[in-house]
């Protein structure tokens, strides 16, 4: 799935903290996306949990 095909909500924010990622130094962008690797695997769990209680 693109970019365009996912609702706005979820694309909100990510590519503008990925530029921001993007411009630090190579161990500042590693724990970063080491970091956002983890906020984003939450959240999907966290959907996975709903959609499972929910059915």
């Amino acid at each position: 799935m693109t970019e365009q095909q996912l609702p706005p909500s979820a694309t909100d924010g990510l590519l503008p903290r990925v530029r921001v990622i993007e411009e630090q130094p190579l161990a500042g962008r590693a724990a970063a996306y080491a970091a956002l690797h983890t906020e984003l695997s939450s959240r999907l769990e966290r959907s996975d949990l709903a959609a499972a209680e929910a059915s």
